[in-house]
């Protein structure tokens, strides 16, 4: 019994070292090829010292790993940059001339607010001078800020009315005359070429409007949109000529027209030393456009596409009542409202 079973253990054991050495042929693929070699041509690999035969592995060239590249990323692309680029491209390779951008201007609840949407439209254009001229005793400081902040030449002047507009006249008071006629006398002296263009402060504007000015060679003119009831005043053209005028009261003007629907060049200014603009209500623009030795709408060059595109609008920021209520100083000591009372009150 002692010896079948010694006989079992034997059988075991070759079994095991069989099963091992089964798995090490068929399981790796060199030592099964280096197996169907030796049995192929009857050769043997050399020994190592524990008597296995060493693997011959075979030589694979790796390639020295190159360094990774990556591309810079592409800057990135907002809505409008490529328009804008192709506008700034053919805008700087274009000389203009400057354009005299007359404002006037008085001290009022909502002025800081349109001087600051006004500002910020020319800001955007590139051959803009700013004449403002304020109808006060002296200047506003929040209205020189805005023009210091906006970073647009300038110059800030007073133009107070006469004393017989200011204190009960009787009769519609004629506004901005004497503004105008500041910002007219120091161009005078200051400007020998250019275009002058008046822009009230509560008009809305396109800033291309200011490079269409420049195409002036004497006057010229642009319609003006949401004025009377016409919503519109603007030349009638035909054939490039400008034949009669669309507005919603002619009054017996030879120029009826709005102060935002023509310039004129500083040449013409200056070719006419008594110009001026007369203090009649409603006929400003007509008179001044006289005054300057033009007899006829037919000199009148129309701007904007033969005046098909509205550039200038009477928007009309809308009057708040006033005065507000007062900020309670006191009660309000040491907080923001000390800083902001200057506003309101």
């Amino acid at each position: 019994m002692w010896r079948s079973r010694k006989l079992q253990f034997l059988l075991g054991a070759l079994c095991m070292v069989g099963f091992c050495f089964a798995a090490m042929v068929y399981l790796q693929p060199n030592v099964r090829q280096y197996y169907r070699e030796s049995l192929k041509y009857g050769y043997q690999s050399p020994l190592s010292a524990d008597g296995v035969p060493e693997l011959r592995l075979p030589e694979v060239s790796v390639p020295e790993p190159r360094p990774l590249t990556c591309p810079p990323p592409p800057p990135p692309l907002f809505l409008g940059d490529a328009a804008r680029d192709a506008r700034d491209s053919s805008r700087d390779a274009t000389p203009l001339q400057r354009v005299y951008v007359i404002t006037p201007t008085y001290p009022r609840a909502v002025q800081v607010p349109e001087m600051t949407r006004l500002a910020q439209t020319l800001m955007l254009a590139r051959n803009v001078f700013w004449v403002v001229t304020e109808d006060s005793e002296k200047l506003t400081p929040g209205v020189s800020e805005i023009l210091e902040r906006s970073g647009v030449p300038y110059v800030h002047i007073l133009g107070l009315k006469p004393e017989k507009f200011r204190n009960n006249f009787k009769g519609q008071v004629p506004r901005g005359v004497s503004n105008r006629m500041a910002a007219i006398e120091w161009l005078r002296k200051n400007a020998k070429t250019g275009v002058f263009y008046f822009a009230d402060d509560d008009n809305s504007y396109d800033f291309r409007l200011f490079e269409e000015l420049a195409k002036t060679r004497r006057a010229s003119a642009v319609p003006v949109g949401l004025v009377t009831h016409y919503g519109l005043s603007t030349p009638i053209v035909q054939d490039g000529v400008i034949t009669a005028f669309y507005d919603g009261w002619l009054g017996g003007r030879a120029f009826p027209m709005d102060m935002a629907g023509f310039a004129v060049t500083v040449e013409v200014l200056l070719q006419h030393p008594k110009a001026a603009m007369p203090f009649v209500a409603g006929y400003e623009e007509d008179g001044f456009l006289k005054s300057l030795g033009l007899k006829s709408y037919k000199e009148l060059e129309p701007l904007a596409d033969n005046c098909t595109k509205i550039m200038v609008w009477h928007t009309q920021t809308k009057q708040p009542k006033v005065p507000f209520a007062k900020i309670d100083v006191v009660k309000y000591r040491n907080t923001n409202l000390a800083v902001l009372r200057h506003v309101v009150n």
